[in-house]
């Protein structure tokens, strides 16, 4: 980890920004779960019709859509051979097991680079023999933040005590390059 700050001045202005930096780590992300499994975020598009990759099938109730998808694996054949998954099923079945069964899956890199700070202030003397100087400052915190998951979720937060390296309930990060946009349902 490491900090960067500078402060400059110039004709009574004041300029001051600090930078954080992490390198490495990794944070296992419970909103990333949630959202995924659920399919409310635009990387759960696919397949979700004709047009975004899906599959033409019918459903339990006799329906028929075009909305199925294949979950990567092997089936084993009733001689103890093993076939490629070819069971379809709707995003609703899809995306919980896809998500919320592998862990791995919602494990992104920790490394960050962000503008924690930025201030810009203007000071002047002023009449008074009691007050040398008066001035007015602008602070802005949270400015800007890289990710080098560049999913849109932040490794430093989280609403809930879940512990080092977990984020769960946070809402996502808006400042950097989100793929985190919230879509229609099932």
């Amino acid at each position: 980890m490491m900090g960067f700050s500078n402060s400059f001045n110039w004709r009574g202005f004041d300029l001051d920004f600090l930078v954080d930096y992490r390198q490495g780590g990794v944070f296992y992300s419970y909103t990333a779960n949630n959202l995924q499994s659920d399919g409310r975020v635009v990387n759960t598009l696919a397949g979700r019709g004709a047009d975004k990759g899906g599959i033409a099938w019918t459903d339990d109730q006799g329906r028929p859509r075009n909305d199925g998808m294949l979950l990567d694996g092997w089936i084993q054949n009733p001689d103890g051979t093993f076939r490629k998954n070819d069971v379809v099923i709707g995003p609703e079945s899809y995306y919980p097991n896809y998500y919320w069964d592998y862990p791995a899956r919602n494990s992104y890199s920790a490394t960050y680079v962000k503008l924690r700070e930025l201030s810009l202030g203007y000071s002047w003397k002023t009449p008074f023999r009691f007050v040398e100087r008066a001035g007015v400052t602008f602070t802005a915190r949270n400015l800007f933040s890289w990710t080098a998951a560049g999913n849109g979720y932040d490794p430093e937060t989280s609403n809930k005590i879940s512990g080092e390296g977990i984020t769960s309930a946070s809402i996502p990060d808006v400042t950097g390059d989100p793929l985190v946009r919230p879509e229609a349902g099932y």
